[in-house]
């Protein structure tokens, strides 16, 4: 007769059962058509129904005469409340089941049943798509490995213990602890010991009776010489944390043991029970060459015990490395909740304390964050300036550290205020702190253990950066993203020389959230900023969405301050606290950002070429969809008859004009140039062109422009661009001639000066010749020579005439 432990479990009442365990054991009928399938109580959560499961073991019986029977009764546990969203728990009911001998278990105390571990992953998650007899069969399959000893897969490595209820959370570093050690097994051939200073994570938690366990974070492992002022240190941070007013300044400190057995001592058994008091952990140490009665002893006399749980980690050697690391050590933390009535009494442990498998936890490094974020361990960020660490700034800051990313100067000169809440990543308890050193110390909470000298902080603002004492921090950096939405920040990067090779990118969100902007510079900042923008804005003419901004934009702005021919303001600052945009538009876009950042400034990754634009467009119907722009160099030239103007020529007018030259030749043709004009700057920025109209006229020695269509095709493009682009020039070509303006085209350019100086826009007319462009510029209200020199001609033109 098999002792099982369902024999001493009342029946259920079936008045007791939901309909979903009762749809379970239907099946579970059908399933075993030949057995009384019953419900048997287990207690106030849980339903246990066994059932007996054929095994088809191997024809000269188990390996290594493993007790796995051909029958073996089992049974599945189901959550009263929860199934089937909750899968059942499977376990032996054969009370003499070897679970010592086993690996792939999930350890169970003293008296309990061998708990099958049937999946590395969720088991619930793996039951969300799986069926009741899906589960069945994962238990033969087990049964049947464990009799073939096919649990684990054969190879170099050794099963580690696995766990399903662990009580608590403790945070360290598993290599510190093997290095202490490895280190201490060079001078001994003993088992041995080791205090552990932990810092308590959850004030609020129960610590000095530990009723659900708490986190800690190992924060010191203190030598033999400095236990003491260890000691007196934690008794110290202790009595402020519990007083109310310096609750939230220091975090409570506890101690704890790392233990390890002799060198010699290796263990190859499996743990299918764990001890459960602290009676069973002494007898479990001393089974294992682990001297944890002597280190607790120790312990106690020594007055580390300071709260209620006592973290003990135990280090075993195991025959060969475990699964998933080049180490044999597999350490197991357990909780001795010596508290309440347990604690100890006249120097004595209470034997009968509650002794739980704590969860343990590797700290975050930067190493690990790249890890769990799918990137090489190794790759590290080129060191970046951030400009601004506002709503936008911080996000990206955040989610480039949280990929292991550190090198990082963050600047701003702002404080934190209460409404910079609703989208900054920072909480409050930084209000009135200074934006770049708050989200420096948060960032670097990240990585406890590691020193982040890269990330650092800078109370200042970009000028100081540019042309102020900081420039030499500005040097040090191969990138600079700048997120302020500053319209002077902008121009101050543009304006102003920048340290060479020094790599710049602006990050900006427009259209009230709807459109996330990426502008990155090229190499030796061609394109620059400027460039960029004047790029984006000719995005217009092909994509719906960026002209839906900029018709916006010129909205906006003729019923606030009149039409004109200002710059656009792109970004949106979140300065003032009357802007409305919410955190979810600022996420979005912070997000699809940092992803694109990090390829930038990734130094072994980074595109030195990868100039342009990347979009990020939030439509109107909530769907996102990101638009990615290439900005080849743009051609730049200074005028040919005044320096002080520059004409900076997208490429691919330059490639249209070119073609038209050698299509054309040997009769001259040309059209308008498209762009925008920067008068303070003395800046053409020419974006697109528009080829000569059909009644246009060319001959080997002049170019008469015609006018068919031009003044609908401009009204189209100030249309479709909120007026940002327009007209901005005459183009033709020389395909004999010289650079120089003719007499023709002197008259013709004093003719439209005139027009043009009412605007008020400058005179511009390139030249196209084989050997080069050249630009001739004359400012508004100015370029007397220019008129003169026409006088001049058309008097000579009268002379010729009356001869």
């Amino acid at each position: 007769m098999v002792d099982l432990h369902t024999s001493s479990q009342p029946k259920e009442d079936p008045a007791n059962i939901s309909g979903a365990i009762q749809g379970a054991i239907n099946t579970l009928r059908a399933i075993f058509p030949k057995q009384e399938i019953d419900a048997h109580r287990w207690n106030s959560n849980y339903i246990a129904v066994p059932v007996e499961v054929t095994v088809n073991l191997p024809a000269r019986g188990p390996v290594g005469d493993i007790d796995i029977r051909a029958a073996e009764p089992v049974f599945l546990l189901f959550h009263r409340a929860e199934y089937p969203y909750r899968a059942p728990f499977a376990y032996s009911n054969r009370k003499g089941f070897p679970k010592a001998a086993l690996p792939h278990l999930n350890p169970t105390r003293k008296g309990v049943p061998a708990s099958f571990c049937l999946h590395r992953g969720s088991l619930d998650t793996w039951f969300a798509e799986h069926t009741l007899e899906d589960l069945v069969q994962r238990v033969r399959f087990w049964l049947r490995d464990a009799a073939r000893n096919r649990l684990i897969p054969h190879g170099d490595a050794f099963e580690p213990t696995h766990f399903i209820d662990q009580f608590g959370q403790l945070i360290f570093e598993p290599d510190l602890f093997r290095e202490i050690i490895s280190s201490a097994n060079i001078a001994s051939t003993n088992g041995g010991s080791r205090l552990i200073a932990y810092e308590l994570l959850d004030q609020d938690a129960k610590a000095a009776v530990a009723v659900d366990g708490y986190a800690a974070r190992a924060v010191a492992v203190p030598s033999d010489e400095d236990a003491i002022k260890h000691l007196q240190v934690a008794e110290l941070l202790n009595e402020l944390a519990s007083k109310e007013e310096y609750k939230k300044l220091f975090k409570k400190r506890l101690f704890g043991l790392l233990v390890w057995a002799p060198p010699a001592s290796i263990s190859s058994s499996y743990f299918g029970e764990l001890p459960s008091s602290l009676e069973e952990l002494f007898s479990w140490g001393d089974d294992l060459s682990l001297p944890i009665r002597e280190a607790m002893t120790s312990y106690l006399s020594g007055g580390y015990q300071l709260l209620g749980g006592v973290p003990v980690t135990v280090a075993i050697r195991r025959p060969k490395p475990l699964i998933g690391s080049s180490s044999n050590l597999e350490l197991l933390t357990f909780l001795v909740l010596a508290t309440g009535d347990h604690w100890p009494k006249d120097g004595n442990w209470d034997l009968a304390a509650e002794v739980n498998v704590a969860d343990h936890r590797t700290p975050l490094t930067q190493s690990f964050a790249r890890s769990l974020s799918s990137h090489p361990e190794d790759y590290q960020m080129a060191p970046l300036i951030l400009l601004g660490c506002g709503s936008l700034g911080s996000r990206i800051a955040t989610h480039l550290a949280r990929s292991g990313q550190t090198a990082m100067t963050l600047v701003d000169h702002a404080k934190l205020s209460p409404h910079h809440m609703v989208r900054h990543t920072l909480g409050g308890r930084y209000i009135g702190r200074a934006k770049a050193e708050a989200l420096r110390d948060e960032l670097k909470e990240f990585f406890p253990e590691d020193t982040l000298d890269q990330l650092t902080a800078i109370e200042g603002s970009a000028f100081d950066l540019v042309k102020g004492d900081k420039v030499p921090q500005l040097q040090a950096h191969r990138y600079l993203l700048d997120a302020t939405a500053s319209s002077q920040v902008l121009n101050l990067l543009i304006e102003e020389p920048l340290p060479p090779g020094l790599k710049v990118v602006r990050a900006e969100i427009g259209h009230h959230g709807r459109l996330g902007i990426m502008s990155i510079e090229g190499d030796q900042r061609n394109p620059r900023l400027d460039d960029l923008q004047a790029s984006l804005f000719h995005t217009a003419f092909e994509d719906t969405a960026v002209a839906r901004w900029l018709i916006s934009v010129e909205t906006s702005r003729s019923g606030s301050v009149g039409s004109g021919l200002e710059d656009v303001q792109i970004g949106l600052s979140c300065s003032s606290a009357t802007m409305r945009l919410s955190d979810e538009n600022v996420a979005l876009h912070g997000a699809v950002m940092s992803l694109r950042a990090r390829d930038v400034v990734w130094g072994a990754t980074a595109k030195s070429n990868s100039a342009g634009l990347f979009l990020t467009v939030l439509e109107e119907n909530g769907s996102v969809r990101t638009i990615q722009k290439s900005v080849p160099p743009v051609h730049i030239c200074a005028a040919r008859n005044d320096p002080q103007w520059q004409v900076r020529f997208s490429a691919s007018v330059v490639q249209h004009m070119q073609t038209a030259l050698r299509r054309a030749k040997p009769s001259e043709t040309g059209g308008l140039l498209i762009g925008m004009v920067h008068n303070k700057r003395r800046i053409v920025y020419v974006t697109g062109l528009l080829d000569a109209p059909r009644d246009s006229e060319g001959s080997p020695v002049a170019f008469k422009r015609g006018i068919q269509d031009l003044p609908e095709a401009i009204k189209n493009i100030e249309k479709c661009t909120g007026g940002l682009l327009g007209y901005v020039g005459e183009w033709h070509t020389h395909p004999a001639g010289g650079p120089d303006m003719s007499i023709v085209d002197i008259v013709a350019a004093a003719r439209l000066k005139g027009v043009l100086d009412t605007v008020p826009l400058p005179t511009h007319i390139t030249i196209v010749t084989p050997r080069g462009i050249y630009p001739h510029v004359f400012e508004p209200n100015t370029g007397q020579m220019l008129i003169r020199k026409a006088s001049l001609y058309m008097v000579e033109v009268a002379h010729a005439a009356r001869l």
